[in-house]
């Protein structure tokens, strides 16, 4: 069978782990294994089993390095030590008491699909007050700041959507997320520099931006909403692929 398999581990209890990687005794260890050929593989591949985001070392399934992430220090760091990403558990607050972690890839090419797996983790939420929220810029314009994006957001109940800018929405919907559930997600751009993006194979909402054949890169925004009083409010990513120049919706 053709694929890619994550296999991750995680041990618990042991105490000199309590201080460093995962916190709370615990310790995260993955490797990733793949059957499919180097011309078969995706052409960005990212799962962070290395636990880090920059000055890597280790490759990935097919012998190509990793990518070397620019790390915005702004506000926080982005926590890689779980193998995969988590906002910081630590940074200063923004104006709406987020905490903050941005990364950036310089990604050109415009026109592929991104796939990406994410999870909002189970126990007590924001419900009023605040959100936390995760923005995948997947083409990054010049002179735009950080659009368009697939922008996720966890309250009470999550809502997905696209952002706004130059975009012309088919529709707009809010998105149920189960707890404690990892999604996979897709998000197609053609070449007519139309849009979609899927959620378990199954199209959720799409659109139009004419700006499209541009690309600079991509980011990634993760926000976390008072981490002090609401540990839970967070969102985790993994599992970053993108497929020059291909369509797939799962």
């Amino acid at each position: 069978e053709k694929g890619i398999w994550e296999i991750h581990l995680k041990m618990t209890g042991l105490r000199r782990a309590q201080s460093s990687r995962g916190g709370k005794g615990e310790v995260h260890h993955e490797w990733v294994v793949s059957t499919l050929s180097v011309a078969e593989a995706p052409d960005f591949f990212d799962y962070f089993a290395d636990r880090k985001l920059c000055n890597r070392t280790e490759t990935d399934p097919w012998g190509r390095p990793l990518p070397e992430w620019i790390v915005t220090r702004e506000y926080g760091e982005i926590d890689v030590s779980k193998c995969y990403l988590l906002p910081p558990a630590e940074s200063v607050l923004d104006n709406e008491g987020n905490a903050k972690g941005i990364i950036y890839y310089p990604w050109k090419h415009p026109y592929n699909t991104w796939k990406l797996r994410y999870c909002a983790p189970n126990g007590p939420h924001v419900a009023n007050g605040g959100w936390t929220h995760f923005r995948y810029s997947f083409l990054h314009f010049p002179g735009s700041g950080h659009k368009p994006f697939m922008y996720l957001r966890e309250t009470s109940e999550a809502h997905g959507y696209f952002g706004s800018g130059a975009h012309h929405f088919d529709h707009d919907k809010s998105i149920h997320n189960t707890r404690g559930r990892w999604y996979n997600a897709a998000i197609v751009q053609t070449k007519d520099n139309k849009f979609a993006c899927y959620r378990e194979g199954k199209k959720e909402f799409s659109g139009q931006d004419p700006r499209g054949k541009t690309c600079t890169g991509l980011s990634l925004r993760m926000y976390s909403y008072r981490p002090d009083l609401c540990p839970n409010s967070k969102i985790y990513v993994d599992c970053l692929e993108i497929w020059k120049d291909k369509e797939i919706s799962n």
